[in-house]
């Protein structure tokens, strides 16, 4: 018999220092000056003189989220209580995958005009012959092939697809990377990847009933069977649901 969480629940967010052998960098300082008058149809010179920072992007279009948002079209789609919603890039084409937490498959669905149209192709990936009640999937390329890892609730496993060279394409292979064992996960509900400066790939996984967080460890490879850390409560909290990695001055 499945296991249904509450529909309450809580979003935190909450940072962590992972103490790693990477040396700590200062604070990027941004600056740029504008030559100026500028008219109307000339090019817009601008200078950058900031530093600390190894690339930069640009936003011209401050305040952006802060707008109203405006319902561009309804997808119906045939999910019974769908998990987390992933989504990838590739050659501009928006490739978003869902995990069925509900019906036990993983779902797929292409935007191949852009998001505000309607999808292009929605695919049912099915469970894939070991899925039971999975909740996320992390999209992860290595060298030219992509990969997903995938966060079982009600297993407390930890899955390895492949999907090969294209986000688009019927995964080849599963692997159980993880079981209820090995993984110490408590009903897991999300998954995160990111990798240090020295190669090293980690996964951030949030238990949803422990009300904990666990740190999975691959070393220098995706293809790697990982280590998974004892799960780190966090305090004054019943149930973690999510969590975004970032990094800023040298540190996790």
């Amino acid at each position: 018999m499945k296991n249904y969480i509450n529909p309450f629940q809580l979003l935190i967010m909450f940072c962590i220092q992972f103490i790693t052998t990477e040396s700590f960098s200062q604070c990027p300082i941004s600056n740029f000056s504008i030559a100026s008058p500028v008219c109307a149809g000339s090019p817009l010179q601008i200078t950058n003189t900031s530093f600390g920072a190894t690339n930069y992007k640009w936003d011209f279009t401050p305040g952006f989220f802060s707008q109203p948002a405006s319902k561009l079209n309804d997808t119906l789609l045939n999910l019974n209580f769908p998990g987390d919603i992933t989504l990838a890039n590739q050659n501009d084409t928006n490739i978003v995958f869902i995990s069925g937490f509900g019906d036990g498959k993983l779902h797929r669905v292409i935007y191949g005009n852009g998001p505000e149209n309607p999808i292009t192709q929605y695919e049912n990936l099915g469970s894939l012959g070991v899925l039971y009640q999975p909740t996320d999937i992390a999209l992860y390329k290595e060298d030219s092939t992509w990969f997903g890892l995938i966060v079982d609730y009600g297993a407390n496993y930890l899955y390895r697809i492949r999907f090969g060279n294209s986000l688009k394409n019927t995964p080849d292979s599963i692997t159980t990377l993880l079981t209820n064992v090995t993984s110490h996960f408590v009903n897991p509900w999300s998954i995160k990847i990111a990798t240090d400066s020295t190669g090293s790939i980690y996964a951030l996984v949030c238990n949803f009933a422990g009300g904990s967080i666990s740190m999975v460890s691959f070393g220098n490879s995706i293809r790697n069977i990982p280590t998974a850390s004892t799960p780190v409560p966090v305090p004054g909290i019943t149930y973690v649901h999510d969590a975004v990695i970032t990094k800023s001055c040298g540190n996790w």
